[in-house]
């Protein structure tokens, strides 16, 4: 399912070290499955992997509204599993972003 317009994604942008690709997939994983039993408003989530760049990823997340980002972000158990993620990475960045168009097939 894709965006609609005007709904909110959060996005990171993972730099993975050397040999840990795997680990981080795992980590996640198990980051979005908590984060779908444990914050309402969470909806679909993609991980994606740069063919040409391996240790490279792209997560993006789409949610009902910001209120509930935020809260994810406040919640206990928040902290610990983006650090699991965190801590496989050379660097990281992470967006948030409001779809402006869409066109789902």
């Amino acid at each position: 399912m894709g965006a609609k317009t005007g709904q909110p994604v959060t996005s990171g942008n993972w730099h993975v070290r050397s040999g840990r690709e795997g680990d981080f997939v795992e980590a996640w994983t198990e980051f979005i499955r908590w984060t779908h039993a444990e914050a309402p408003g969470a909806g679909d989530f993609t991980l994606l992997q740069d063919e040409a760049d391996l240790q490279h990823f792209v997560s993006y997340g789409y949610w009902s509204d910001e209120g509930h980002i935020e809260a994810w972000r406040n919640s206990a158990g928040f902290a610990e599993r983006f650090a699991r993620c965190r801590e496989l990475c050379e660097d990281f960045a992470g967006s948030d972003y409001t779809a402006v168009a869409a066109v789902n097939g």
